[in-house]
C-alpha cells in the first residue's frame, strides 16, 4: 500500500489478479527528481510538510493477467474553510494515457512487450499513475456524458537503448475506460487549481527487469558461497613484462651459465707464437 508521509490518510495500491501486487521502494533520488518535474497544487490549511505529495512504488507485472487500483480515502478529508464541499477526484494514467476524472479501469491487463516507438513518451512507458485533484462541489448535477472508450496505449515495440536511458521497460498495458457508476447524472465540480495535490506512481516490470534495474536483487547461486582466495586468484594476472630489448628484437648471445670445462694443451712455437692442441690425449 502506497501512503503519502504529508496525507497519510491516502492510499493506493495495485491488485493483480485478485491480489495485492508486491511493492518495492524506489530509490530516494528518483522520487525526488521525479517531483521537482511535478507542480502540485497546494490544500488551504493542509501545508505540505516535509516529503512532497509524490511517491513512487515498483511492483512485478504478471502477463496477461488483470490488475485494478484500490484507493482508500475514508481517512482523508479536504478542510471546508470557505464553507464549500470539498471532493476529492482522481485520474489513472496508464503508459501516458488518461483514462479521465473518476474513470475506473477496466479489463486493464499487463503484455509482455519490451521496449516502444516514440521517444517523447519513452518515460511514460512502464507506468501507472494515480492522480487526485481538489474539486468543490457546486451542488448541482448535470447529465452524464456519455462514456467514450479510451484508445489503447501505444504499443511498446522499438524504443532504442538510448531512448530508454538504461530503463528495462519490458512490459505495456492495454486496457477499456468504463462510467465510474451507473447514475445518469454527475455532480457539477469546480476545480480551483487544474494541478493535482497528490501523485501515485507505480512503475511495472518483471521479475527480470526488477532485477536489471537494481530493485529486487538476484538469487544467489551456490557457488557464490565458496570462499575465494583473492591474492590467489591474482596470480595469473601478474605477469612479467619482457626485456625491452628483447621487445626491440636485438639478438642476445646465450650465455650458458654452466659451461662445461674445456681441455688443451698450449706449445710454444720456435716463432714466438702460440699453437693450442685441443686433442684429448
Amino acid at each position: 500500500m502506497a501512503v503519502l508521509t504529508c496525507y497519510p490518510g491516502l492510499e493506493v495500491a495495485v491488485e493483480v489478479d485478485g491480489q495485492r501486487a508486491q511493492e518495492y521502494d524506489a530509490p530516494a533520488d528518483e522520487i525526488e527528481a521525479g517531483a521537482k518535474e511535478l507542480n502540485f497544487h497546494s490544500i488551504p490549511d493542509m501545508p505540505i510538510e516535509g516529503s512532497p505529495p509524490y511517491i513512487i512504488k515498483y511492483i512485478e507485472s504478471k502477463p496477461g493477467k488483470p490488475f485494478a487500483f484500490q484507493l482508500d480515502s475514508t481517512n482523508f478529508a479536504i478542510p471546508s474553510s470557505d464553507n464549500k464541499k470539498h471532493l476529492v477526484q482522481y485520474r489513472c494514467v496508464l503508459d501516458g494515457i488518461s483514462t479521465g476524472y473518476n474513470q475506473l479501469v477496466g479489463g486493464a491487463k499487463s503484455m509482455e512487450g519490451g521496449n516502444g516507438k516514440q521517444g517523447d513518451r519513452t518515460k511514460e512507458y512502464g507506468t501507472l499513475l494515480v492522480k487526485l485533484w481538489d474539486a468543490i462541489d457546486l451542488k448541482r448535477t448535470r447529465p452524464k456524458a456519455a462514456s467514450r472508450r479510451s484508445r489503447s496505449p501505444v504499443p511498446v515495440q522499438s524504443v532504442s537503448e538510448k531512448a530508454l536511458k538504461g530503463r528495462s521497460v519490458d512490459s505495456k498495458v492495454v486496457f477499456d475506460t468504463q462510467p465510474s457508476s451507473a447514475y445518469k447524472r454527475v455532480p457539477v465540480v469546480h476545480y480551483p487549481d487544474r494541478r493535482p495535490f497528490a501523485v501515485f506512481e507505480f512503475r511495472y516490470r518483471t521479475m527480470e527487469g526488477l532485477m536489471c534495474e537494481g530493485i529486487v536483487p538476484r538469487p544467489v547461486n551456490e557457488d557464490d558461497d565458496q570462499v575465494v582466495d583473492v591474492e590467489k586468484e591474482q596470480q595469473p594476472l601478474n605477469r612479467v613484462k619482457p626485456d625491452p630489448e628483447n621487445t626491440r628484437g636485438i639478438k642476445r648471445e646465450f650465455t650458458d651459465p654452466n659451461p662445461m670445462p674445456v681441455c688443451y694443451k698450449l706449445r710454444g712455437l720456435e716463432n714466438g707464437k702460440v699453437e693450442i692442441d685441443l686433442t684429448d690425449d
